[in-house]
């Protein structure tokens, strides 16, 4: 019901961080499947120059929401991102050879340092909007979170595949540009909160290595950053590798297999969460989750063109029931002045082996060891899964319930 009471300006402050999103996923792919057919390790390299930007500059990004404002940067991300589009235009129409790709590289390690404040800013700013009704907003925010990962695969794979990457980037050009005004309106009624104590940019190095105190990190942190590491080549290396090479039917089904994540993600945050909310701990939620999710990276990145939709779908299913229960207890416990500071160092580490899974599956796809690559996936994912399975239980405390108590005492 909340979703629906939600003023205009929220849902379009959700819908023009998804074009933002879709924008740079498109152009990132664009640059990938570009190189892809030459050689999968530039291609490697060209998303990995993206990912090392977007991780390693999430904690000292961090500092410029808190010091001048969480709206303030979130303007600048957009003018940045279509500053990177114009630069991407030119890599592709103007260019060649090594210039080309010298100029694709640094257009995507300017985005990678373009959207490495967008995911914690945003984490902020809708906390700031909502409080502690907060869980509600992630779930809204997740549900366009599932259109994105539906949408990005026709706007960026299925258009580049098909009509070329110079149409791609040109697409999400214009994407962007509409963007640009909704956000325009979407930001009317947020404020711009900063923080009420000077910020200094040590601050950022403090925060870093204080974020994994925190409660409960010690699992939180390995599993996402497990989670991550298999993920990010999962979607950007291997599935593209697949169609690229014939090992599906059609290159194009490397885009049903996208939109079958979107999907199930889109199903539970619509319709699963609401009916395990109050009848399953988070804990356990979170242990369905990583389970469906392991299965996912296991058996999804084959040939069979049955079992990796089904795969696909198991795994869109069980993400969010990982990052929503993780989010809420996270930014529960963090201190409200630092808010953006603390969220992006507890996302870095989440996210900071990505770069290497990268690089290493590529040289795997290199040098024909592809059936090694699927048993790297089950054995990892896997064993995280025994991990948070043994620490879970170890919790004293439901720190939802918890907040839900303070909420009920609140209200009464």
């Amino acid at each position: 019901m909340f979703f629906y009471k939600m003023k205009k300006n929220v849902y379009a402050f959700f819908l023009s961080n998804m074009m933002l999103r879709i924008s740079v996923d498109a152009i990132i792919f664009s640059f990938l499947w570009f190189y892809l057919s030459d050689d999968t390790i530039l291609s490697g390299i060209t998303y990995m120059a993206f990912r090392t930007f977007e991780i390693y500059l999430m904690p000292f990004s961090s500092y410029l929401p808190d010091k001048f404002g969480r709206k303030t940067v979130y303007n600048y991300c957009y003018i940045s991102a279509f500053i990177c589009c114009l630069l991407a235009l030119t890599a592709l129409i103007v260019l060649e050879s090594t210039l080309q790709m010298i100029v694709s590289v640094v257009t995507c390690l300017l985005l990678g340092g373009v959207v490495s404040t967008l995911p914690t800013n945003t984490t902020s700013l809708l906390h700031d909007r909502y409080g502690s009704r907060s869980k509600v907003a992630f779930r809204v925010g997740s549900i366009f979170a599932s259109y994105k990962i539906f949408l990005s695969p026709i706007i960026g794979m299925l258009t580049t595949i098909s009509f070329g990457s110079l149409n791609t980037v040109i697409i999400s050009t214009a994407l962007l540009s509409i963007a640009f005004f909704i956000k325009e309106y979407a930001l009317i009624n947020i404020p711009n909160v900063k923080s009420l104590e000077r910020v200094k940019f040590s601050d950022t190095f403090t925060s870093l290595f204080n974020s994994l105190s925190i409660k409960y990190e010690k699992v939180f942190i390995p599993t996402l950053a497990v989670i991550n590491l298999l993920m990010t080549p999962f979607f950007m290396v291997s599935l593209p590798h697949n169609a690229a090479n014939g090992i599906y039917p059609i290159p194009e089904f490397v885009v049903l297999l996208d939109m079958l994540f979107g999907l199930g993600i889109f199903i539970t945050n619509k319709f699963v969460f609401k009916y395990i909310s109050n009848k399953i701990p988070d804990k356990q939620a979170i242990l369905i989750g990583l389970f469906l999710l392991a299965l996912m990276l296991s058996f999804g990145s084959g040939d069979n063109v049955y079992i990796a939709p089904a795969m696909l779908f198991l795994g869109g299913l069980g993400l969010p029931l990982i990052v929503i229960n993780i989010t809420t207890i996270r930014v529960n416990n963090i201190p409200k002045d630092k808010k953006s500071m603390y969220l992006s160092s507890l996302t870095f580490w989440s996210l900071f082996l990505n770069p290497i899974s990268i690089l290493i599956i590529s040289y795997m796809y290199k040098y024909d060891l592809t059936n090694n690559v699927q048993s790297v996936y089950f054995c990892i994912s896997f064993s995280i899964l025994a991990y948070y399975f043994y620490n879970a239980f170890t919790f004293s405390t439901d720190v939802i319930n918890q907040v839900k108590g303070k909420e009920n005492e609140k209200n009464n």
